[in-house]
């Protein structure tokens, strides 16, 4: 594992983004969490909604995602 982990921070891939539900990220919590020189942000994303009609629709949604999780950041 440690030869991955340096591997990510060699190629700076430092950012972490959880999207699996409270539940799945409690029941197997990722190991780069608290893993010095990484940022991890949990954004849950939760089933339930329209599949995308088009790509420009799918671009539509991400950008809310991200707009509203900016305080995160």
């Amino acid at each position: 594992m440690d030869k991955e982990i340096r591997w990510l921070l060699e190629n700076h891939i430092i950012t972490i983004v959880d999207l699996r539900s409270d539940e799945e990220a409690a029941e197997k919590p990722c190991i780069l969490k608290e893993q010095k020189g990484f940022r991890y942000f949990h954004l849950p994303v939760t089933g339930g909604g329209d599949t995308p009609k088009s790509l420009e629709h799918l671009h539509t949604i991400y950008q809310q995602m991200v707009d509203e999780q900016m305080e995160l950041f």
